[in-house]
């Protein structure tokens, strides 16, 4: 049996897109390796999900100056706006 590796919520933000509210949460995993961009709409179901890998963030930024998780906060609510669902 496999122990359950928590997150801690970094971030949360209510979001508007096209009239549609959804709450998004910027977790971190404890061990600070992996992040999670949960988005929920208002009945608390998964719209949008997205893993990233810290090592992956800090080469982002070093290469264009960007935090990757603005970068993929962008690419969100363009799908969320299209209508296109992106769930892992």
């Amino acid at each position: 049996m496999s122990g359950l590796i928590a997150f801690e919520i970094c971030k949360t933000e209510k979001i508007n897109v096209d009239g549609k509210n959804f709450i998004a949460h910027l977790l971190r995993r404890k061990d600070h390796e992996l992040y999670e961009l949960l988005v929920v709409d208002e009945q608390d179901k998964v719209s949008w999900r997205c893993s990233f890998e810290d090592e992956a963030a800090k080469d982002f930024m070093t290469q264009t100056g960007e935090k990757l998780a603005g970068h993929v906060a962008k690419i969100m609510k363009g799908d969320l706006k299209s209508g296109v669902p992106h769930v892992e």
